[in-house]
Formats: C-alpha cells, structure tokens, sequence
C-alpha cells in the first residue's frame, strides 16, 4: 500500500544473516520525514489500497505501523530497525536477534 505505483519498479527483499533490507519503490511521501516516522506521521499515497486492506484486517489505522513495529521490537529486545531512502527507494532494515553475533561491539 506504500510503494509508488508511478514508478516502474518492483519492491524488494534482500534477506542476510543478521538483517532482511525491504526497499520499496518511491521516497517518502510529501510531508513525511524520516525524524518523523516515529512519532506516527502519515500520508496515505495510495488511499484506495489503504482501504481496501485494512477492510480486510491488514492494518491496525493510518500512521501505526512505525509504532508497532518499534515497540515489538523493544519488547523483544532486537535492535529497533533502519529507515532510510537510498535513491529512489524507501528502505527498512529490520535486524535479527543475533544482530551482535554478526557485529560485536568493538573493544
């Protein structure tokens, strides 16, 4: 629901030892920044989709889904996850539990 569909582009999962990187087509919408994703803003760039999935249970309501997923992760002790935008795309790094075993603190 969250890919701009103007952009000819598929979205992609790229899954790794410590991480899985989903990189979904478009920047962050108009008004979005990333200091501000964790404090719920939203913009709804596909309305019609948003919709008609959360009429079928996917989703909780407009600008939760930071949220959750951040305090999942502080609840079960994982590294809060990465946002960024790398070129066109919006990027979201989420991190194994075993993160540290990949990367351990330098010394």
């Amino acid at each position: 629901m969250h890919r701009d569909y103007s952009r000819l582009a598929n979205v992609r999962v790229f899954v790794f030892d410590d991480r899985v990187e989903l990189r979904s087509p478009g920047r962050l919408p108009d008004g979005v920044r990333l200091d501000l994703l964790p404090f719920g803003v939203q913009s709804v760039r596909n309305p019609t989709i948003a919709h008609f999935l959360r009429a079928l249970g996917y989703g909780e309501g407009y600008g939760t889904g930071i949220a959750t997923m951040l305090r999942r992760c502080e609840e079960a002790n994982i590294r809060l996850p990465r946002f960024e935008e790398i070129g066109e795309d919006f990027c979201v790094t989420l991190y194994s539990r075993d993160y540290t075993q990949f990367h351990p603190s330098p010394a």
